[in-house]
């Protein structure tokens, strides 16, 4: 999957005509109907706006229905040769615009999958806002890379089939995850910059998870089913470690019952200034 770095970073810049003018929006529609397929491999890429990524409405393998502004964006839909459908939205020349400014552009896009299909999905975030209700899908593999957006990822329902990984890269946003034991993917790795993480720890574990996360300035907060053993392993000249139910032992802090616990995660971070904090539920 082709990632520019330029995209990232027009994220932060707004166009000088046109910044003060409401957008003159088009609507486009991409979509493939579900003919028994067992398998989909998809690249979203969002520049900028309002995403939502669930299973799909209309009873197709891949559907996407984008409103967007022509003047600086434009629509992706394709099926390639390669057997991975392409979606979104990509900016033209500096189509980006700046934090401050998210509320005023009102590009949508609802993009569903199939359920019926294992899922492959990767998916590249501008700025903006994103959620992902994957809760239900048969996700073979995650891969979310976001720039200056809030992220929402939340596993409502049981991956029906196990699911291999899930890789998290975020700048300067926010990525928030919820019920990740749903997920079936037992591998978590989450790179950050700037921003916050904050996942919650409860679902249906298939087996005992692990974490891997390096942190540049950002902190993250678990939020622990109160049954669940936790170990973290912190490393980092400034991170800290806040948590009742814990005892130390040089830079790991492992919960009380830790090895009589039904369901255990190992956590790794690595972070130079920001902490972890685990909130019992």
């Amino acid at each position: 999957m082709r990632v520019d770095s330029w995209r990232f970073g027009s994220v932060f810049l707004c166009l000088v005509a046109g910044c003060g003018r409401a957008p003159v929006l088009q609507d486009y529609s991409y979509a493939r109907g579900y003919a028994g397929e067992g398998r989909l491999r998809a690249e979203i890429e969002y520049a900028a706006g309002r995403v939502h990524v669930g299973p799909s409405k209309g009873g197709g393998l891949y559907e996407m229905n984008l409103r967007y502004d022509p003047s600086r964006f434009r629509p992706i839909g394709e099926f390639g040769a390669d057997e991975v459908v392409r979606l979104g939205a990509e900016a033209i020349g500096r189509g980006g615009f700046r934090i401050g400014r998210r509320r005023l552009l009102p590009q949508t896009a609802e993009i569903g999958f199939a359920p019926e299909a294992a899922l492959e999905l990767r998916m590249v975030l501008g700025a903006g806002d994103a959620e992902l209700d994957l809760g239900g899908l048969r996700l073979q593999g995650l891969r979310l890379w976001s720039g200056a957006s809030r992220s929402t990822v939340r596993f409502g329902e049981p991956n029906p089939v196990p699911c291999g990984s899930a890789e998290f890269k975020s700048g300067a946003g926010e990525l928030i995850i919820e019920e990740a034991g749903n997920s079936g993917c037992p591998d978590w790795r989450f790179e950050g910059g700037v921003g916050s993480i904050q996942i919650d720890l409860s679902g249906a574990w298939r087996g005992d998870p692990s974490m891997h996360l390096t942190l540049a300035v950002g902190g993250v907060v678990f939020k622990a089913p109160a049954d669940m053993g936790v170990r973290v392993k912190m490393q980092g000249v400034v991170a800290r470690f806040d948590g009742a139910r814990f005892h130390q032992d040089g830079k790991t802090w492992t919960s009380d019952g830790f090895d009589q616990a039904a369901r255990k995660v190992d956590i790794e971070v690595r972070s130079a200034v920001g902490g972890v904090r685990v909130e019992w539920n």
